[in-house]
């Protein structure tokens, strides 16, 4: 009965231990994530910086979490059962926690970024290299380049492009 007794208050000691790291882990790792920035420099404002920083952002916040998040589960699982098991289980969560906060930290806005450029390059609508195409248009007085961004300088050019509709072969594309 005193047996049971101590083991019961051992479990009871551990599982709140266990909630209590994990509870300030979890903690730790949203206000590291949370204090990195999404705000533009506008001073220093180039082509890409946006999603540049956003790549920046989501790998520090990926790996912050995963490695925090896999060493405290790993070993948590490690002292309840053993080595090899809270190995796996500490890198599985982490890999899938470190995912799920890097990609919502600016890794899904990269993704979709890159695949629209290669779409559009793949189907012939842009070039693949898109900022050397926009400085050529700028240079020959196509766009105006302010900061790290281009704007149409000739309004009736402009208005000509937006009242144009595709052709049938266009369509078919």
């Amino acid at each position: 009965m005193i047996v049971g007794l101590i083991i019961g208050l051992i479990e009871l000691i551990s599982g709140w231990s266990t909630w209590l790291s994990n509870g300030l882990i979890f903690g730790l790792v949203s206000g590291l994530v949370r204090g990195l920035t999404d705000r533009l420099k506008v001073d220093k404002a180039s082509p890409n910086q946006g999603i540049k920083m956003s790549l920046k952002n989501s790998l520090a916040a990926f790996l912050v979490t995963w490695l925090t998040i896999g060493l405290t589960v790993g070993s948590t699982a490690g002292l309840r059962y053993w080595l090899s098991y809270g190995l796996s289980v500490g890198l599985t969560f982490g890999l899938i926690s470190g995912l799920i906060v890097g990609l919502n930290r600016g890794g899904s806005a990269v993704i979709k970024h890159y695949a629209l450029r290669l779409i559009l390059w793949w189907k012939g609508n842009a070039p693949l290299k898109f900022i050397e195409f926009l400085d050529d248009c700028a240079r020959l007085i196509f766009l105006k380049k302010v900061g790290g961004a281009y704007n149409s300088v000739h309004g009736m050019l402009l208005e000509y492009f937006a009242e144009l509709t595709p052709s049938r072969n266009e369509k078919k594309n």
